[in-house]
């Protein structure tokens, strides 16, 4: 606990503290920090390398260094304090350290590796208890909010995009990073969509469980169905500009949009976690897609990779571009010259879904209940936590590149 005047001597030293940390300073004349806690050790707060502190005391993803600032009195200078860092979920101490006091105010960095190899639980908070000559000061219960910044919250989430990492899981690794850095949303059609996220061809046909449904469904676009939804979507198209229908002074025409254009046009959509259409942006291609099949990973079985973490269940799409064709007053001919072929899927965590086991220690993930004690079971509910703690943390819609195969396919309109 710090007072007001500390604060401000601090600011104008060039030190950050957000509105929860000056909230709960105090007036000196109010209180007398230093005799609620020891003579000469008058408190900490966690801190990242440069001396910010973190908003409600939660470790943000992406921080390398974690720090904390140590405040004395001036009859301390010049002795060593010794450090104990402890995770107060398991009661163990995570790392110790000593160093010479040099001023009243020490700025300490420590790894943050060894922070995240304390961690045992889905949060964990630690605290530091401090040692000068014969004085020790550790936080009272009284003292364990969030707000009062002696407390670090360490959301076990944050640590899977590195993991993800070590694995080298290029795609996965992507998304996690993408949600945990840009303002929360609860829903992926809140936020832009993102394009070209990663390739279909190159990439999702790589993984043998993916190209084997693909090569089961790949013609999927040429039942009767799938034709008939795609003449209303030249309809469509024909009603928005994007087609032009036929007739016996221009006996040619076409229809589609580019379909590599990521143009974004407002479009209704329905999820199934509301009752009612929404309008989002989507993908103009998107737009008049025709057809679809839904990818789902084994219940069982699941291989956790690169395809599982980023992607798992999905949907890939096709859509159409051509040329029509008049034949007579009663006949259009179509032709399909271009095939679309792409995956939509969503990266978000609406609803409950158990996620695996991961472990910092052994840098590795695990499908199984049954893993060791280093193993913590991630689920949906764990991303929502942090994005409640930090109002990071944005679930979207991504679109693979697009595959294209010309067909030569004819129908009549």
């Amino acid at each position: 606990m710090f007072t007001k005047e500390q604060l401000a001597k601090w600011e104008s030293e060039g030190f950050y503290f957000d509105d929860a940390v000056k909230s709960y300073a105090v007036d000196k004349s109010k209180e007398d920090v230093t005799e609620s806690k020891t003579q000469n050790i008058l408190g900490y707060m966690w801190c990242n390398k440069t001396g910010k502190s973190f908003s409600k005391g939660v470790l943000p993803f992406g921080e390398e260094t974690i720090g904390a600032i140590f405040t004395f009195s001036k009859f301390v200078i010049n002795k060593t304090c010794s450090i104990s860092i402890i995770n107060l979920e398991t009661k163990k101490v995570v790392i110790k350290n000593r160093f010479i006091i040099k001023s009243s105010r020490v700025l300490a960095n420590f790894k943050i590796s060894e922070i995240f190899l304390g961690c045992e639980n889905n949060i964990d908070k630690f605290r530091i208890d401090i040692n000068v000559i014969n004085e020790t000061y550790v936080s009272s219960s009284k003292d364990l909010l969030i707000r009062d910044q002696e407390i670090l919250k360490v959301h076990y989430v944050i640590l899977i995009p590195l993991i993800m990492k070590t694995k080298k899981w290029v795609i996965a690794t992507k998304s996690q990073e993408d949600w945990f850095l840009h303002k929360g949303t609860k829903y992926p059609w809140e936020s832009n969509p993102r394009l070209n996220y990663y390739r279909f061809k190159d990439w999702a046909l790589t993984f043998k469980r993916f190209q084997e449904r693909y090569d089961e469904k790949k013609n999927v676009w040429k039942s009767e169905a799938s034709i008939n939804q795609l003449k209303k979507e030249i309809s469509k198209m024909i009603k928005d500009g994007h087609a032009e229908k036929p007739r016996a002074s221009k006996k040619i025409t076409r229809f589609g949009t580019s379909i590599t254009d990521g143009t974004l046009v407002e479009h209704k959509i329905s999820p199934a976690e509301l009752k009612e259409p929404i309008v989002a942006e989507i993908p103009l291609f998107d737009k008049y897609y025709f057809t679809s099949y839904v990818y789902e990973e084994s219940k069982l079985f699941a291989e956790i990779d690169d395809f599982y973490a980023s992607i798992a269940n999905c949907t890939v799409r096709f859509c159409a571009k051509g040329i029509l064709e008049y034949v007579n007053e009663n006949e259009i001919r179509a032709t399909i010259t271009e095939l679309g072929i792409y995956i939509r899927d969503g990266f978000d965590f609406v609803g409950s879904q158990s996620l695996g086991f991961w472990s910092y220690k052994e840098m590795n993930v695990s499908n199984s209940i049954l893993s060791n004690g280093s193993y913590i079971g991630i689920n949906n509910e764990d991303y929502k936590k942090y994005r409640a703690d930090t109002g990071m943390g944005q679930d979207f819609y991504t679109y693979s590149t697009i595959m294209i195969t010309y067909p030569d396919f004819n129908f009549t309109l």
